[in-house]
């Protein structure tokens, strides 16, 4: 997902956990959050080579059946029907703890794809910090194009 879309996204979050919160206390300081996760992250698949599937959101959304069944296809599942209906799961379920959950019961949709954008004045401090992950999962500070595969 858009490192900026990431970053919006926990802004708007209500995070109990102290760290999470103070993190959340500005779009700077969480663009430096994200940063420095993102380079923990990377920095240890160099060394202990984990069997990982990078996807990109956009990708997902604009193509979830495909995705999907390459998700599946990777974990070694035959069938990706289940995944294909999460979210009809994630209803039945009733309560899921997670700050996101009215997202969780929803299908994949694009409404989240380059929801920053609306508030990108805001974001003049936070593009110079993310840059160098904008540049390594292949993003730019432009919208996300999304179209449906047919």
């Amino acid at each position: 997902r858009h490192p900026c879309d990431v970053i919006w996204s926990c802004y708007l979050q209500n995070f109990r956990a102290a760290p999470l919160a103070a993190a959340c206390r500005s779009l700077v300081h969480l663009a430096h959050a994200y940063v420095a996760a993102m380079r923990y992250w990377l920095h240890h698949t160099g060394i202990f080579h984990p069997d990982v599937m990078v996807l990109r959101y956009e990708d997902l959304v604009a193509n979830a059946s495909v995705k999907i069944q390459e998700i599946a296809g990777f974990l070694g599942l035959g069938d990706a029907d289940a995944m294909l209906s999460f979210a009809a799961r994630a209803r039945e379920k009733g309560f899921i703890k997670t700050p996101s959950y009215t997202q969780v019961i929803e299908p994949i949709n694009a409404r989240s794809v380059s929801h920053w954008m609306q508030y990108k004045p805001f974001f003049d401090e936070v593009l110079p910090v993310v840059q160098p992950m904008l540049e390594h999962w292949g993003y730019d500070e432009r919208p996300a194009a999304v179209s449906k595969a047919t």
